[in-house]
């Protein structure tokens, strides 16, 4: 702060970098959801429902995995709870409409240590690793952008929806054909 104040024409500088912040976010978020949606080797009948960029700094942005007989009743997904890629959520995303899997979400407590839930629009979820819950971090910006952080990261997505995957699809499957 001293270091603005000493020169009034750094008040120009940070006012442009405050008003750059949320392009940064943004930006650097939408990158690595796309390379996020490539690194999951997903093909038929597996469908990734990316976040559109224009709703991507909005509260509750979804970004979901689904297979195509599921339609839109169940997915896994993962959601910013707030604005500007904030407080990242994952889990079993389903509407409204659909039963709760009582027996998944006992599975997914067990297997991961978390038993919070079920909500109405969620079977099974909780908020991803402290290090990615923040998009909106330079810290978490860095883990998400820099080459060897990111690679990291990208692991780190990917183990968590293919853990989701492999214990959730059975039971959605079976549930979704009711």
């Amino acid at each position: 702060m001293n270091y603005l104040l000493k020169n009034p024409s750094n008040y120009r500088i940070a006012r442009a970098v405050r008003d750059a912040w949320p392009g940064l976010i943004e930006q650097i978020a939408a990158q690595f959801l796309k390379e996020l949606e490539q690194g999951f080797g997903f093909a038929d009948p597996w469908v990734i429902k990316g976040i559109a960029r224009e709703e991507l700094m909005k509260a509750y942005a979804l970004f979901s995995v689904s297979k195509l007989e599921w339609g839109d009743r169940y997915s896994i997904a993962m959601q910013f709870q707030d604005p500007s890629c904030g407080n990242l959520w994952i889990g079993i995303q389903k509407s409204a409409s659909m039963p709760h899997i009582a027996s998944l979400h006992s599975k997914l407590a067990e297997k991961t240590g978390h038993s919070e839930g079920p909500w109405t629009d969620w079977v099974w979820g909780r908020y991803v690793d402290p290090n990615y819950r923040y998009w909106n971090t330079p810290e978490t910006l860095e883990r998400l952008s820099v080459p060897m952080q990111s690679e990291m990261a990208l692991r780190y997505f990917v183990d968590q929806f293919l853990l989701l995957k492999n214990v959730a699809e059975d039971e959605i499957d079976a549930a979704a054909r009711i």
